[in-house]
């Protein structure tokens, strides 16, 4: 008989812990008390385009134009599918700065990834009057050498199942997040984007 205190099974993704695992000669395998947790790669941008989630209109590909002074706050839950994902952001130009400022954060509860913002590089109007686009650097489980990008819709009021949110991942490329709005290079490791379940968005005009 084997009694096995603490047991750690570990992964590069995964963690399982049982308090008691017993092995006997005769077969028996009992665990006491086990858990285990896990982080997968986060969904690729292909596979929510084929859902259909994110087009043209409402993120995918979006044009991002200089011009907007103001600012937008929000903060809510994304609806499934793929994942339910919660926010809370504040970005744009406030109190007369020339330079935009603020700051993002992002849980993926699928995942249990988060995502917080580090700068606010750029913040532009998106394809309609009531959308915006920002984004820049960001750290993603506490680990820096992300660029991110945000598409928001304020659709009026009540924000559920108005507003829209959408948010990117990229890896950062060698030459940094960048600042003027555009994509950066490479594919996507991470996007998500849908109606908001709850919560809102406003974009506040001067």
């Amino acid at each position: 008989m084997t009694l096995t205190i603490n047991e750690q099974t570990v992964t590069a993704n995964s963690i399982t812990v049982n308090a008691l695992h017993l092995h006997t000669a005769l077969g028996t395998d009992a665990i006491v008390s086990g858990a285990s947790s896990s982080v997968s790669c986060p969904t690729t941008l292909g596979a929510l385009f084929n859902l259909g989630l994110i087009h043209q209109a409402y993120g995918w590909g979006v044009t991002s134009t200089p011009g907007c002074v103001d600012f937008t706050t929000g903060g809510g839950w994304v609806k499934p599918p793929p994942n339910k994902g919660t926010f809370g952001f504040v970005a744009g130009y406030k109190n007369g700065g020339t330079n935009p400022r603020g700051n993002l954060e992002y849980h993926d509860h699928s995942s249990a990834m988060n995502v917080h913002s580090q700068d606010v590089l750029y913040y532009n109007c998106g394809n309609y009057d009531n959308s915006r686009v920002f984004g820049g650097d960001a750290l993603v489980n506490h680990v820096s050498g992300y660029c991110y990008q945000v598409y928001v819709q304020d659709n009026g009021e009540p924000g559920k199942d108005t507003d829209y949110f959408a948010l990117w991942l990229w890896t950062t490329p060698p030459t940094g997040c960048p600042s003027d709005g555009s994509i950066p290079s490479g594919t996507p490791v991470y996007a998500v984007g849908n109606y908001l379940g709850g919560g809102n968005i406003e974009i506040h005009a001067k």
